[in-house]
C-alpha cells in the first residue's frame, strides 16, 4: 500500500517534464522560470485540493502555467 506522499511524488514525476517543456515554450526558453512556473502551478493545485490523478489534472496545471506566463508577459509589458 502506497503512502500519500509516494502517490504525490508519482504525480510530480509524471507531469514535471511535460509541463516544464510547455512552460519553457511559453516563456522563450528560460529553464529556471519554467521550473518555477511548474512548481507554483503544482503547489496551487495542491492548495486548492485538486492535485489528484484525475483526467482533469493535466488541464488544470496547463491552465495555471498559461495564466502565470500571461501574468509575466503583462508585467514585462507594463515596465
Amino acid at each position: 500500500m502506497s503512502s500519500p506522499s509516494y502517490a504525490m511524488l508519482q504525480l510530480i514525476v509524471k507531469y514535471n517534464d511535460l509541463l516544464t517543456r510547455f512552460a519553457r515554450m511559453l516563456n522563450g526558453g528560460n529553464q529556471a522560470l519554467a521550473d518555477d512556473m511548474v512548481k507554483r502551478a503544482m503547489e496551487e493545485a495542491y492548495d486548492e485540493n485538486k492535485f489528484y490523478d484525475t483526467p482533469e489534472l493535466r488541464s488544470i496545471l496547463k491552465n495555471k502555467i498559461i495564466a502565470k506566463a500571461k501574468s509575466i508577459q503583462l508585467s514585462i509589458h507594463l515596465n
